[in-house]
Order: structure tokens, then C-alpha cells, then sequence
């Protein structure tokens, strides 16, 4: 289930699953734990949330393949950190804070920032940001383009 993975870092998996587990599985109890000897450092929110994704029989226990599947989730999702610091960026460009930018205010941005762009590569953009077509370009549109997903 873990892809692409060294015989260490998998063996380094096993290891860790062994030290937490109780009969078979590690209890959701331990998670937090067992993340940080991952060398991460989940909200409870975040935590809560990984546990509801793999416990799904709700039974307080994560086995050994629901261990695998969240590691390999948390190797391949994006940095959070990176994450926040896009939102923070975002945050300086909405200036009245919805959470948005209407396409008036984003084409005025980009002719601001970078005067070189035709009105065609502006309109070009524009239809790439507006993922939906509502004619608001959010936060989370920005982030999904500059982490390109």
C-alpha cells in the first residue's frame, strides 16, 4: 500500500507500528503519539479527522493496513505549512476579507502586478482561476494553482 518506499523507511514503518500496536492495532488513543514519532505534529482537528478516515467501523483501532494507508496519505498530501503561507498571501489580496476575489478585482491585480500582460493573457488566466465559472476566484482556487493540483 506505502509506493516507492526504501526497505528502511518501511522497515522503520513496521517498527513503529510494533511499538504502538495492542493485539494487532494500534488504538486511536495513541495515534497523536504515534504521528509525532512520525515526526508530525497534527492538530486535533487534523487528528480527528485522520481517525475518522481510517477507523471507519468506529472499533477504536487502526491495523496494520489502515496504518499504511494513513502514512501514504500524509506522504503525499501538501505541506500545511505551505498551505498557510498561500492563504496568508491570499489574505493581502482580498483585501475586504469574503474570502474572495470577484473577476473585476482579480483582472486589476494582474494588470497591476504585471503590466506586460495583454488583455488576452489576462482573460487567458482568468478562465483558469474561475475553476468553476462563478466568477470568484477563493482562496482555495489560489492555492490549488500555485501548489499545482
Amino acid at each position: 500500500m506505502v509506493e516507492n518506499l526504501s526497505e528502511d523507511k518501511f522497515n522503520f514503518l513496521r517498527a513503529t507500528f510494533e511499538i504502538y500496536e495492542e493485539n494487532g492495532s494500534i488504538p486511536t488513543k495513541k495515534l497523536r503519539m504515534v504521528m509525532n514519532h512520525l515526526g508530525e505534529n497534527p492538530s486535533n482537528e487534523e487528528l480527528e479527522q485522520m481517525i475518522k478516515e481510517v477507523d471507519l467501523d468506529g472499533n477504536g483501532k487502526i491495523d496494520y493496513e489502515e496504518f499504511l494507508y494513513l502514512v501514504n496519505k500524509i506522504r503525499t498530501e501538501p505541506d500545511l505549512e505551505e498551505k498557510k503561507i498561500y492563504a496568508q498571501a491570499f489574505n493581502f489580496l482580498d483585501e475586504n476579507n469574503k474570502g474572495y476575489l470577484t473577476i473585476p478585482e482579480l483582472r486589476k491585480l494582474m494588470i497591476e502586478f504585471d503590466e506586460t500582460l495583454s488583455a488576452d493573457e489576462i482573460e487567458e488566466l482568468i478562465k483558469i482561476a474561475d475553476f468553476n465559472g462563478d466568477g470568484k476566484f477563493s482562496s482555495e482556487d489560489y492555492i490549488k494553482i500555485l501548489m499545482n493540483k
